[in-house]
């Protein structure tokens, strides 16, 4: 078949950074599950590629605690901790409090539009039962604040945090369920902002994320 013309615009990635990001992709969807073992020879010949880009991606992973690698020995995927799992999602929660405190000053009405606009594409989806492309709306949505505020070191914090606690959601919830709730409190966090009560908004992104602690218990 004839091959469409890449994009000019589009982003080429290194072997590292493919290697990475599907590595990244598995553990979170729970294709690799927790505790299992990887080879680093397997993933090379997965991807057709040399191990030293494979080491490389793996070692990322385990800089954020996701891959367990002993060198010279066996790697495994992380287990999970449920009590570091609670500690995550509290530290989630006041890091999109600390976003929207950063933000503040910047809010407008095209950023609330534009918020509005992905709460009303994330109910579609929900409806549909497209939950893929749920998580990516829902992530798009917390992230909105992080850009806002501008903070590349908040930003990449909640990066690497946001990843964790969804790979607990993957693992642990009724993706159903947990969206429903999800898209209340959005509800209520854009109400709130519209209102220009920044208090029940900075409460709500709090409770957005600290409402998982209690059924991690």
């Amino acid at each position: 078949m004839p091959v469409p013309a890449a994009p000019q615009n589009e982003t080429r990635l290194t072997v590292k950074e493919r290697v990475y990001h599907t590595l990244l992709e598995w553990i979170v969807d729970g294709t690799l599950a927790p505790g299992e073992k990887l080879s680093d020879i397997e993933i090379a010949r997965y991807f057709s590629a040399s191990r030293t880009p494979v080491r490389e991606a793996m070692q990322l992973l385990a800089d954020q605690r996701l891959i367990d690698v002993v060198p010279g020995k066996e790697s495994k995927v992380a287990p999970i901790d449920l009590e570091q799992a609670k500690s995550n999602y509290l530290l989630m929660g006041n890091l999109n409090a600390v976003a929207l405190d950063m933000c503040a000053p910047s809010l407008d009405t095209a950023f609330l539009d534009r918020l509005a606009a992905l709460h009303q594409q994330m109910q579609e989806a929900v409806q549909k039962g497209e939950y893929s492309r749920v998580r990516e709306l829902d992530r798009e949505f917390h992230f909105a604040f992080f850009e806002l505020a501008g903070n590349y070191f908040l930003t990449s914090f909640f990066r690497t945090l946001y990843t964790h606690c969804i790979r607990i959601e993957n693992l642990y919830f009724s993706q159903e369920n947990g969206f429903s709730r999800s898209i209340r409190r959005h509800d209520t966090i854009l109400r709130a902002l519209r209102a220009n009560d920044l208090a029940t908004a900075r409460q709500e992104l709090l409770c957005n994320w600290t409402d998982t602690v209690i059924e991690l218990d």
